[in-house]
Parts: C-alpha cells; structure tokens; sequence
C-alpha cells in the first residue's frame, strides 16, 4: 500500500513540476516571444454529426495553413483600421 501512495505522490509532484514550467514557458514566450492571440473556433451549426472530423482539423496542416493565411489577413484589416 505504501508504494502505491509513493507513486501516486510521486505523480501529483511530477504534475506541479509541468504546471510550472507551463507557467514559466508561457510568461517566457510573453515576454521574449512573438505576441499571440489565442482563438477558439466552435463547430458550425449544422455539423454536429461530424463533431469527429472537426476536432482532427486541429492536426491539419492545410487546414492549420489556410486558417493562419486568412487569420493574418484580418488581423492587418483591423489593424490598419486603427491606425494611430
């Protein structure tokens, strides 16, 4: 029963170590990085029985490079709308 805990403990710590360094990579790639926005996308209405193949589009990489492209695309839209 001990070593059950041991390795459950054991566990739980390796658990906060990645929490941490998560944390710190995040506030790293804030500060020394490129700025990011993060965005979710929802299924569209009508699509429910293809839940399954929405979620594979996050794996994608033409799925992933036609989203950034047209992500880009408004971003400097809105962006120079709002030109100082």
């Amino acid at each position: 029963m001990g070593k059950i805990l041991d390795r459950i403990l054991e566990k739980k710590e390796k658990m906060k170590s990645m929490d941490k360094y998560d944390e710190n990579r995040e506030k790293f790639k804030e500060i020394m990085g490129k700025p990011e926005i993060k965005i979710s996308v929802e299924l569209p209405e009508g699509y429910e029985n293809r839940k399954k193949e929405f979620l594979e589009l996050q794996k994608e990489e033409a799925f992933l490079k036609d989203v950034s492209r047209s992500i880009g695309r408004i971003v400097k839209k809105h962006l120079k709308k709002k030109k100082p």
